[in-house]
């Protein structure tokens, strides 16, 4: 006896975006935090290695919000077109 409700197809895909929409939302939220809080540290820490350290960080954060901003808009223009369905 399965205790998982059964899904049409439709409402497992609207399902599957709203999910994507809400984990791709909480990575990105903390992400945006990380890059505020490099470029804290890039303008107080004075030491080139650091620095570059630093520097790598922040640009791993910034690839994460494009890319999470790109998943997020694909999946906003997934739920417009099966709303005009």
């Amino acid at each position: 006896m399965s205790y998982i409700p059964t899904l049409g197809q439709d409402e497992a895909s609207d399902k599957l975006l709203e999910y994507m929409a809400k984990i791709i939302h909480d990575i990105r939220t903390p992400t945006h935090g990380l890059v505020g809080f490099l470029d804290i540290l890039q303008d107080q820490i004075k030491d080139k290695r650091l620095q570059e350290y630093i520097a790598h960080a922040n640009e791993s954060a910034l690839f994460i919000n494009e890319l999470t901003s790109s998943i997020l808009n694909d999946v906003a223009k997934k739920k417009e077109i099966k709303r005009k369905e």
